[in-house]
């Protein structure tokens, strides 16, 4: 360990006054903990201790990690290890990417975490322009009510691995668990410029999506919301409590998406026939497929239709024939 001493103070921004001795039993002590920490939660799912773990003021160099876990009978794989914790985070309730970093390359716990989450694994970054009307940073989306009533967009839950494809596969649950854990990874992405800021981008996204507690109850009738907070109004300042400095930097990962909702909203045909559909669609629901006997008298009327049509068919061919 006292070999390390020298590279594991580099790795701190401020210059860490204890002494030598101190320093490394701090190491040690908190780096066994770590460990451990990780090896029980691989087996028993422990959001609260991960996310604790994840927090920015409690990292240390990820190289000491990595001579520590080689230390224990049987050695540890460090990355295997940690990744396999962070999948079983219930707060997030998605999986993750199975990578494989340079040890050297990860500096902290928290960075392999980011890592993991890898946009242009889950959603590649695709250089187009967006028109000035949109423009490309995520805070001039529109709001959820706002794309329904005005465009017809339609909200969904989706099949994604990675809550940055914004597809989320069971609902994206809202938790005080959640909040800190993207109050890290922001905080992390605005301390290095040379990190992507997707979270940073996506917390945007989802604040602008989010305007007041009618798009709250959209997204959750939808499925893509899963509000675990004490009300609508706490999901409202969830997003804008974590994306309202103007100075953060924004990530170009859902220029796509942002670019495709452009063209979408200014489709007015495409439009006008969504909108005839889905009121086609309500109207058909609410009349006809209210209860069982409605919804078999539609079925008959249907199979009538048809049948009417195949006999006029035959009518015609036959006569043709003659």
């Amino acid at each position: 360990m006292r070999s390390m001493e020298g590279k594991a103070r580099s790795y701190y921004s401020e210059d860490v006054s204890m002494g030598s001795q101190k320093f490394l039993e701090m190491l040690l002590m908190d780096g066994c903990f770590i460990l451990h920490s990780l090896k029980q939660s691989a087996e028993f799912p422990l959001d609260e201790i991960i996310i604790d773990l994840l927090r920015l003021e409690n990292q240390i160099p990820f190289f000491v990690l990595d001579k520590l876990s080689r230390c224990v009978d049987p050695p540890q794989d460090i990355i295997q290890l940690a990744l396999h914790s962070f999948g079983n985070l219930r707060t997030l309730g998605s999986r993750y990417l199975d990578i494989r970093p340079d040890i050297g390359q990860v500096r902290h716990l928290l960075h392999l975490f980011r890592l993991s989450l890898d946009p242009a694994e889950v959603m590649p970054i695709h250089p187009i322009v967006i028109p000035d009307t949109i423009g490309p940073s995520p805070r001039q989306v529109p709001s959820a009510t706002l794309l329904q009533d005005q465009s017809a967009l339609q909200f969904k839950k989706g099949t994604a691995d990675s809550f940055l494809d914004i597809r989320f596969r069971n609902g994206l649950q809202l938790s005080d668990g959640l909040n800190t854990l993207f109050h890290n990874l922001i905080a992390f992405e605005q301390c290095y410029p040379e990190i992507d800021p997707c979270v940073t981008t996506f917390v945007a996204f989802m604040d602008c999506l989010i305007n007041d507690e009618s798009d709250v109850n959209l997204l959750e009738r939808s499925g893509v919301l899963l509000n675990s907070l004490p009300n609508d109004g706490d999901a409202v300042f969830f997003f804008r409590k974590m994306s309202s400095r103007s100075e953060f930097r924004y990530s170009g990962y859902l220029n796509r998406v942002l670019g495709d909702l452009y063209k979408y909203r200014n489709s007015k045909w495409k439009i006008f026939w969504k909108r005839f559909w889905n009121r086609l669609y309500d109207v058909l629901r609410l009349n006809y497929f209210s209860n069982v006997w409605a919804f078999l008298s539609v079925v008959a009327a249907i199979l009538l239709l048809i049948f009417s049509f195949i006999q006029a068919f035959y009518s015609v061919l036959s006569y043709y024939h003659m």
